[in-house]
C-alpha cells in the first residue's frame, strides 16, 4: 500500500471472483487508511492505481470535494499531529485495529480557503507526477525486457536433470533448487545475441552492506531510514534520526545515484531502489546491498532500471538462502549478468529513468510541502 509504485508488488487475483469486487476496487482521488496491524498509513489513489483491488484491511475514505477537496483531506490525515490522534483510536492486543465508524469521528479542523486550495493543488500535482514517474520507469523496464529476453511459453517449460559435474562448477557449488533451476532458467531465456557483463565488473567499488551496531537515536541528527522506508511513498516523511557519533555511521550513509538492493526480508527482498535527492546523504540500515556503478562503464540509471524490473527481481531472488531470515549476499549479486545494449537504446532507457527520478523527487517535495503547511498551522494554533 505504501510503496512508491504498488503495481510492482501487487499480487494477481482470479477474474472469476465476483463477490464485492466493485467496492474493493480503488478509484482515483479516494484515500486509503490502513486499519489492521500497522495503523494510520495514508495513501492517495492516483490515476495509475485506479482499478486495482485493495484488501479488507484498508478503510476507504471517499471525499466529498464540494465540502473538502480530496488532496487537502489526504494531507490533513497525513500530518504528524493527526496521525497521533488516529493512533488513539486503536483497540486490540494481538492485532491492533481501528474501525471505519471510529475514524469517521475524527474532527476536521477549519482552515482558510486559500490554504485549503493551495494544499489541495500541491497534493494533486504530486499524485500526477508520481503516476507519470512510474509510467516512465515501467516503459524503460519494458524496453529492457523486450530486448533482453526471448519470448518463452512458460506453460511448456521443462526442467532437465543436473549432473554432479554441473553442480560442482556452479556458483559457490550451490545444491539448492532455487538457484539451480530459477537462476539458470532465467539465464537460458536471455537472447544469445546480447552481450552481457557481470555486475561486479561494472562497479567503481566493491558492493557492501552497512556496518551492524548499536543505533543512537536523537532528536537532531542525520536522518535514518530502514530499507522498507526507502521503498515507501516518500522518504522525506520519515522522522527518525541517528547521532552523528554513531559507530560505523560512514558505512550507513548513501549517495545520489547509488543503487540499493534489499538483501533480507520477505516481499521486499531483491527489490532495487535508486538513491535520489530525497534521501541522498541520509543513513540507511544494513539490510540493503550498496551498488555503486562506475559511470564510465555504464549509467547507474540504466542498471537501476534493469535491476528494479519484475523479471530481474526474480533473477535476484533466485540467490536467496537461509531459513528463519531469508538473505542474499554481495557475491551472488555481483555474479548477475547485466546486458550491454546498443548506445541509442541505452540512452533512451537512461532518459526515461532520468525523467522518472526527476518526477519522483518533485512529487515527494510537493507532498512534504503540503503536509508541512497543515502541521505548521496546527502548531501555531497550539501556542
Amino acid at each position: 500500500m505504501m510503496s512508491f509504485n504498488p503495481t510492482s508488488e501487487a499480487k494477481i487475483i482470479s477474474k472469476n471472483i465476483r463477490s464485492r469486487i466493485q467496492e474493493m476496487m480503488l478509484k482515483e482521488s479516494h484515500i486509503l487508511v490502513s486499519c489492521a496491524g500497522t495503523i494510520g498509513n495514508i495513501r492517495y489513489i492516483s490515476k495509475d492505481l485506479t482499478g486495482l483491488i485493495g484488501s479488507q484491511d484498508i478503510i476507504r475514505v471517499i471525499p466529498y470535494d464540494n465540502k473538502l477537496p480530496s488532496g487537502f483531506l489526504y494531507a490533513y490525515l497525513s500530518c504528524p499531529t493527526i496521525y497521533s490522534y488516529i493512533q488513539s483510536y486503536i483497540y486490540g492486543s494481538v492485532v491492533p485495529r481501528i474501525e471505519p465508524k471510529t475514524l469517521g469521528q475524527l474532527p476536521i479542523l477549519t482552515f482558510e480557503e486559500k490554504l485549503v486550495s493551495k494544499v489541495n493543488a500541491l497534493i494533486k500535482k504530486s499524485a500526477d507526477l508520481r503516476a507519470e514517474a512510474n509510467f516512465q520507469l515501467q516503459k524503460a523496464q519494458g524496453l529492457i525486457e523486450d530486448c533482453v529476453f526471448k519470448k518463452v511459453n512458460k506453460k511448456h517449460q521443462t526442467v532437465k536433470n543436473i549432473t554432479s559435474i554441473q553442480l560442482g562448477n556452479s556458483f559457490q557449488k550451490r545444491l539448492d533448487a532455487s538457484f539451480q533451476i530459477n537462476k539458470l532458467q532465467i539465464e537460458k531465456e536471455f537472447k544469445s545475441d546480447i552481450k552481457f557483463e557481470l555486475l561486479q565488473n561494472l562497479v567503481s567499488q566493491p558492493m557492501f552492506t552497512a556496518q551492524r551496531g548499536r543505533r543512537n537515536y536523537v532528536t537532531n541528527g542525520i536522518q535514518f531510514l530502514s530499507t522498507s522506508d526507502v521503498s515507501q511513498i516518500n522518504p522525506l516523511l520519515v522522522d527518525k534520526f541517528l547521532s552523528w557519533q554513531t559507530n560505523g555511521l560512514k558505512t550507513l550513509i548513501v549517495k545520489d545515484n547509488w543503487i540499493l538492493v534489499a538483501s533480507s526480508g520477505s516481499e521486499i527482498l531483491g527489490s532495487g531502489f535508486l538513491v535520489d535527492k530525497t534521501f541522498a546523504d541520509s543513513a540507511v540500515n544494513q539490510h540493503s546491498i550498496r551498488v555503486v556503478v562506475n559511470e564510465k562503464k555504464l549509467s547507474p540509471l540504466f542498471v537501476f532500471a534493469y535491476l528494479s524490473s519484475n523479471r530481474i527481481k526474480e533473477y535476484i531472488r533466485s540467490g536467496i538462502y537461509g531459513s528463519a531470515i531469508l538473505t542474499i549476499n554481495e557475491d551472488f549479486l555481483g555474479n548477475l549478468m547485466v546486458p550491454i545494449l546498443d548506445k541509442p537504446l541505452t540512452q533512451q532507457i537512461v532518459l526515461l529513468t532520468t525523467d522518472y527520478k526527476a518526477k519522483k523527487q518533485e512529487a515527494c517535495y510537493l507532498e512534504k510541502e503540503a503536509i508541512d503547511i497543515i502541521e505548521n498551522q496546527i502548531k501555531q494554533w497550539q501556542k
